[in-house]
């Protein structure tokens, strides 16, 4: 959500504050992750070792690098430098380890996702992957390079889909939370008390939006462009912006179906997408727009015009 903030630009004090709730759960679950200690005597019976234990659940060196095996699949790359495995292997052990912390709050919360739901990405994860690589034979060989079956990276995508399902989910909950804390006669006296202090509103409009990143290769570039140009056209097809937003965007707000509430354009970071969110008329959707962090779908849906009002 920093990265939402810094991204967008100024947002309203009540996400602000959910956030700050939700970094302080994952906080308290950081105290129990503990890292394996020691240095692995290098033994030939030796063929996996743990790297990480969160909340008394391993992740080994195999996860890891069968994470990047992936990542390297849906990029239709074999072969990467020392120093970018090396990168690759920090990145996705933070990932692995972010998403067991989550897992673990969801676990506390009582949270659960129906097979049904993960399984339906999953198909649709896999059918994304064999369109990008060229077709299926394509996507066999590749598929074969990297050492994975359909099966085996079935079960891979179920895990990660599970995992980015129940982190929407305890957002979902701290929002309506947060939300539920602060009683409508409390906002109002606070309103009352401290009304000839507060800013009057510029002219806002209301944003969603759905974001597609990649790193910086051209083929995830292209990857991407693909990916976003297809949303598009199903959103201008009739398909509903918010279930779009929840299954496929990779910004922060697919939690709430991509929804950015009011902004000001001029308070938007980026001047590409600012410039975009300015030109768009109540309803419009715009062209895939290309930013500094990656490709945007964007809408605007309500527009309020400045009012001097607080």
């Amino acid at each position: 959500m920093f990265w939402f903030l810094n991204r967008y630009g100024s947002s309203d004090k009540s996400g602000a504050a959910v956030y700050k709730r939700f970094l302080f759960v994952l906080a308290a679950a950081c105290a129990a992750v503990s890292f394996a200690a020691g240095t692995a005597r290098a033994e030939s019976k030796i063929i996996d070792r743990i790297i990480a234990v969160v909340e008394d659940e391993a992740i080994f060196k195999s996860d890891v690098e069968q994470t990047i095996r992936q990542y390297l699949l849906q990029q239709g790359r074999t072969n990467v430098s020392p120093g970018e495995q090396q990168e690759l292997f920090q990145r996705f052990l933070k990932e692995l380890i972010d998403n067991k912390l989550v897992i673990a709050q969801a676990g506390r919360m009582d949270l659960s996702i129906p097979f049904s739901e993960v399984e339906e990405q999953v198909n649709e994860a896999i059918a994304q992957n064999t369109r990008a690589l060229g077709g299926e034979d394509a996507f066999a060989r590749q598929l074969e390079r990297e050492g994975f079956t359909v099966e085996s990276l079935k079960a891979l995508y179920r895990e990660q889909i599970r995992s980015r399902m129940l982190v929407q989910r305890v957002l979902e909950m701290e929002v309506r939370q947060a939300a539920q804390e602060i009683s409508d006669a409390e906002l109002r006296e606070y309103y009352r008390e401290k009304e000839a202090q507060l800013p009057k509103r510029p002219a806002v409009v209301h944003l969603r939006t759905i974001f597609v990143g990649f790193d910086s290769s051209d083929r995830a570039k292209q990857n991407a462009l693909a990916k976003i140009e297809d949303l598009h056209r199903r959103l201008t097809g009739g398909e509903p912006f918010d279930e779009l937003a929840k299954a496929h965007s990779e910004d922060p707000s697919a939690a709430l179906g991509g929804d950015l509430g009011f902004v000001s354009p001029s308070d938007l970071a980026d001047p590409v997408f600012a410039a975009t969110a300015a030109g768009l008329e109540v309803g419009e959707i715009s062209q895939p727009v290309l930013t500094a962090y990656g490709y945007h779908v964007i809408q605007v849906t309500e527009k309020s015009p400045d009012s001097g009002d607080v």
